[in-house]
């Protein structure tokens, strides 16, 4: 299997669509905030990085792994998005961090929302050619990147819209590509449309020290 598809595999077991739901009056599953299951998806990465065979960390690197830095698990950076899908969803070529590489891939749709008081944000919402499941795939930077988080930026995957055309970001399950650990790794890089220019102080930190 390709890399960079196992390692959105595992992160999507060990990290991020694991969303609790509720049923509104209506019976509609509706999900919700839930930062025990953060946590708990946190302590299950920390524990594939350093005990499982598929951890993008060298070997000689396992023994001294302590766990990954994040940011306080915040509700202010659980937001619900307005999905708009492209009339025609293009193929498109993402360069990789491995010159020469590109992945395909379909430029899905778009997401507005808001943080707390910020003027309306946008996102674009990118799905793998060979991802079969309900899952979109959305690369950015912020503020941050550079600084406090990975330089070249986070990745999200969220589900698919509702009937209403409503997605839920939930930026404290934002993470590094696993070419942040391991140069081995080919992952996409984050295209310009997707620079947000506020501070997203939720989720996965800067990569521990070497």
């Amino acid at each position: 299997m390709n890399r960079f598809f196992l390692f959105l595999a595992l992160c999507s077991f060990a990290l991020v669509l694991t969303f609790s739901s509720c049923s509104d009056d209506d019976g509609n599953a509706v999900q919700e905030f839930d930062a025990k299951d953060i946590s708990k998806s946190r302590e299950e990465k920390d524990n594939l990085f350093k005990n499982s065979d598929n951890s993008p960390l060298a070997i000689d690197r396992r023994s001294d792994f302590i766990g990954l830095q994040y940011y306080a698990i915040s509700d202010e950076y659980f937001v619900f998005a307005d999905f708009t899908p492209f009339e025609t969803t293009d193929t498109i070529a993402l360069p990789t961090s491995k010159a020469g590489d590109f992945r395909k891939m379909i430029r899905y749709g778009k997401l507005n929302f808001q943080i707390a008081e910020s003027k309306s944000l946008v996102l674009i919402a990118y799905k793998e050619l060979e991802n079969k499941q309900d899952q979109l795939f959305v690369p950015f930077k912020d503020k941050t990147s550079g600084f406090t988080t990975y330089q070249a930026g986070r990745y999200l995957e969220i589900s698919e819209p509702d009937e209403q055309q409503m997605c839920i970001i939930d930026f404290n399950r934002a993470y590094n590509p696993y070419c942040a650990y391991n140069a081995e790794y080919s992952c996409p890089l984050i295209p310009s449309e997707n620079i947000l220019p506020v501070f997203i102080k939720a989720g996965e930190k800067n990569p521990p020290s070497k």
